[in-house]
This record gives C-alpha cells, structure tokens and sequence, in this order.
C-alpha cells in the first residue's frame, strides 16, 4: 500500500493543497462507495474499501490512524493463519 500512496502522492503534488486536499477527499469517498458496493456482490469489496481509506490517509490523519490498525489487523490476521498451517504442516 505504501508504494500505491506514494504513487498517489506523487501525481498529485503539483496541485495546490485546496485543490489536493478535494482531490484526494473524491476519489477516497468514491472508492470506499465502490467498495461497499461490491460487498454483497461477488469481489474484493473488504479490499477496496481498505484501497479507499489508505487513498484518504495522503490527507486525512484519522484515515491514516484508522489504515494503520487495518494493516496491524490483517497482519495479525495472517499471523494467526500461518500459525495454524505451520501447525498442520508439521502433523503430517
């Protein structure tokens, strides 16, 4: 995520900071109403939204508290999920 956000970051610095600050306020919003739309329908929605959030932390700093618990979340997520199949692994 953080190559995506500094790629982000990067096209939209020649903007003045009014007119970023909108930019970025846009296009989040419009990915996480993406994203929540896809919830129900078949496709990462959970994923998208995540994408919207970290778009909004270039500008918002509640967005960038809330994606680094998301990122701490789905690290302890697959910390767990590695736990559990290096565990089968070695049963076998």
């Amino acid at each position: 995520m953080e190559k995506f956000k500094s790629f982000l970051h990067r096209v939209l610095s020649f903007l003045p900071h009014p007119w970023r600050w909108l930019a970025v306020a846009i296009l989040g919003v419009l990915v996480i109403i993406i994203g929540i739309i896809m919830l129900p329908l078949p496709g990462p929605g959970t994923l998208v939204i995540f994408l919207g959030v970290t778009i909004l932390a270039i500008e918002f700093k509640w967005a960038k508290e809330l994606a680094t618990k998301g990122e701490q979340g789905i690290e302890k997520i697959v910390r767990w999920l590695k736990g559990i199949f290096i565990k089968s692994d070695g049963k076998e």
